[in-house]
């Protein structure tokens, strides 16, 4: 309904919890994604503000909001909640900056991003232990805060994505070498792109998927021999697991 509160749009999910222990039952966990910092829908006195007292981010120096925040992740992925099983957290880039920000304690930059971070993964282990976390921070200083390290959205034109993200999973591994990567997949710029990427994904990390039908960029459909490719993309990373 909110970022800031991260309830269920009833709407758009009228039983989240029977969806996702339908998913359970298929064998399947269920990741929900977490944009960090929006204050969306939360009191200003527990966001960082502007001079003009609008709210800019919300404020893990505060330790109303890190209870708070700490309640909704409770929320989302405990058994007695919505029971997912983890959380892919986007928009760390949006770590509040500025001289005339007004926060309530100490901490700025990636120290208060780690701050925030660290409210969210106690949560989300003392709510269930096996949670998977994923985060975009390839830093050394966040390796008690992630689980997996996501390599992000790729840029560029229709070029091959291959160099960008074989040059990011290498960055990633040097930070935190005991933190699995999350190989993304957004946002390729075309059919054969996505082909040459996928055939080794299993050789950078955790293979993505963000494709079910179509690449998005240009509308090409994906054919059987795709489903034929994917399927032994997660063989090779099986295999290599093993």
């Amino acid at each position: 309904t909110a970022y800031g509160t991260n309830e269920p749009d009833a709407a758009k999910w009228p039983d989240l919890k029977s969806w996702i222990a339908g998913r359970h039952e298929e064998g399947r966990r269920v990741l929900l994604w977490w944009k960090a910092w929006d204050p969306e829908g939360l009191p200003p006195e527990l966001c960082i503000r502007n001079p003009d007292g609008v709210p800019v981010a919300v404020d893990p120096s505060n330790p109303r909001t890190r209870e708070r925040v700490a309640r909704q992740v409770r929320a989302l992925l405990s058994p007695e909640g919505v029971d997912a099983d983890g959380l892919k957290v986007d928009f760390t880039a949006r770590t509040p900056s500025g001289r005339n920000l007004e926060a309530h304690g100490e901490g700025w930059g990636i120290a208060l991003l780690h701050n925030l971070l660290g409210v969210v993964y106690r949560a989300a282990k003392e709510a269930k232990p096996d949670a998977l976390v994923i985060t975009q921070t390839p830093h050394p200083a966040f390796a008690d805060v992630a689980d997996m390290i996501r390599l992000n959205d790729m840029i560029g034109g229709h070029e091959s994505v291959v160099p960008q993200m074989t040059f990011r999973a290498e960055v990633a591994r040097a930070a935190l070498p005991e933190l699995l990567i999350d190989t993304d997949d957004w946002r390729i710029p075309s059919r054969d792109a996505w082909r040459e990427y996928l055939s080794i994904k299993h050789e950078l990390g955790v293979p993505s998927l963000y494709y079910a039908t179509h690449v998005d960029m240009t509308g090409e459909p994906l054919e059987p021999e795709d489903y034929k490719a994917l399927q032994e993309a997660w063989e090779r990373w099986e295999a290599l697991r093993s």
